[in-house]
């Protein structure tokens, strides 16, 4: 009887045990889930397409439209502003090694298009590369 006893008592200590130890790891989670995210309401950029060689670095949408784009190479960068798919204004920045510039998105898709010669002589190869752009209003 007291090895019975005593088996039951160590069951009942190791299932209260789990017990414990799966009822904290609830209230880690009901912590985890109760924190609060902020609301994000605004315009968010989408990539649609991209090909090339590397030109660009990065696009980062600043705030609602503003555009910050960082080049590696010494390039010339062109924004077409579309509607409806077709150019509706366009913007030339010429830019130097390892540059960044902002730019106002006049619409809600735009293409930038990004080219340089990989050679400093005029046989070299010119390099291309090509990202077309949405923005989303997410409410």
């Amino acid at each position: 009887m007291n090895k019975s006893y005593f088996i039951g008592i160590l069951i009942f200590a190791s299932m209260t045990d789990i017990m414990a130890n799966t009822s904290k790891n609830e209230e880690v989670e009901a912590i985890v889930s109760s924190i609060e995210q902020t609301e994000f309401s605004g315009y968010q950029l989408v990539l649609l397409t991209g090909a090339g060689s590397g030109i660009i670095q990065s696009v980062e949408l600043i705030n609602n439209k503003t555009i910050r784009v960082s080049v590696i190479r010494g390039s010339h960068v062109r924004i077409d502003h579309r509607a409806n798919g077709l150019p509706v204004y366009t913007e030339n920045f010429f830019m130097d090694d390892s540059s960044t510039f902002e730019f106002e998105a006049t619409t809600e898709s735009f293409l930038i298009e990004a080219d340089y010669n990989g050679e400093s002589s005029s046989s070299g190869t010119k390099r291309y590369e090509t990202r077309m752009y949405d923005l989303k209003w997410v409410p």
